[in-house]
């Protein structure tokens, strides 16, 4: 029928996509290393120092740090003159600091929801006079490392022994409280200077004491204000030297 022109098939046409292989832009290995501790502070103490800082959760980049490693503590020590040691990491390690402590993260990461608070209490080897200065760094499972934490000292000086013939006195919801200043530090010289007094309070024998306030440099005495009256309550003090190093 019609004009007899018979149609032709159209052939099937396959068409087969290959990817062109853009590339996008390098990223540089710098940015996927954790971002360093911005927040260590080492804290003086009568038998050692403490330093602490937050471990960041997220890389130089911004993302998040799900796979983190080691945390690593370095300390340098000096007389205490000039500034203290530059921290420079050269594979992964610092020139001039030795590591003290490490911290496996993986617990850590796991139960915390914000930054991780690392805490670490450094007695080895500690001398009187010196000044001692920490450096943190932390990593990944695949071996990133953190740039060095921002230097972080503390002189260990020689805390007093403690306060001597702590007296108490009840009074209407108060309690006034005297003591002796020591008189000499714990490595056996005299005290040469004014000290301040922490004072701590227990409701019993067994309880741990709460800290309750602290005197002004060169006061013996405290007055603990706001009590329930009829009611027995624990006491003790610890003297502080102007440096920080402190005995209770």
């Amino acid at each position: 029928a019609g004009d007899g022109r018979r149609a032709s098939p159209i052939p099937a046409a396959v068409l087969t996509l290959v990817a062109c292989g853009k590339r996008g832009n390098p990223v540089a290995p710098e940015v996927r290393v954790p971002r360093a501790v911005s927040d260590l502070k080492p804290t003086p103490h009568h038998d050692g120092t403490e330093p602490a800082w937050s471990l960041p959760r997220r890389r130089v980049d911004g993302t998040p740090l799900l796979d983190p490693g080691v945390a690593t503590l370095y300390r340098t020590e000096d007389s205490g003159t000039g500034e203290p040691r530059p921290a420079m990491l050269v594979k992964d390690r610092i020139p001039g600091y030795t590591a003290v402590a490490r911290f496996p993260l993986a617990e850590r990461a796991a139960s915390a929801t914000g930054d991780a608070h690392m805490v670490y209490t450094d007695r080895g080897d500690l001398s009187f006079g010196r000044r001692y200065t920490y450096v943190v760094t932390s990593s990944d499972t695949r071996g990133h490392v953190s740039a060095p934490s921002t230097r972080a000292s503390v002189t260990f000086v020689a805390a007093p022994e403690p306060p001597v013939g702590l007296q108490a006195e009840a009074g209407d919801a108060e309690v006034r409280l005297a003591w002796q200043a020591p008189a000499r530090l714990v490595e056996g010289s005299p005290v040469s200077d004014a000290l301040v007094y922490e004072i701590f309070r227990a409701p019993d024998a067994t309880a741990t004491p709460t800290a309750v306030g602290r005197t002004a440099a060169g006061e013996t005495s405290f007055v603990d204000r706001g009590l329930a009256n009829d009611v027995t309550y624990q006491y003790t003090g610890g003297a502080i030297r102007g440096e920080g190093a402190a005995t209770a």
